[in-house]
């Protein structure tokens, strides 16, 4: 599988406000955002998308898993 991340764009900054599993079924799975090093990113701040975690074992499909990410603008 190919490595995938998201780059903040430039004079912005993110909080991770929450992730869902989803294996292009009608439900999402809310994944803990402990799985992720890094939740508050500054502009340029490079989020790293994990491989595997155990919330995948509950999809029916785990060969097309997709992310949905959320995040809140912090605001200067």
């Amino acid at each position: 599988m190919q490595e995938v991340f998201l780059v903040v764009p430039e004079n912005q900054f993110w909080e991770l406000d929450r992730v869902f599993l989803n294996d292009g079924g009608s439900y999402s799975i809310k994944v803990s955002n402990s799985n992720f090093k890094q939740t508050t990113l500054n502009f340029g701040d490079t989020l790293t998308v994990p491989y595997y975690i155990a919330e995948m074992k509950l999809l029916d499909n785990q060969d097309m898993v997709q992310y949905q990410f959320y995040f809140k603008l912090i605001e200067d």
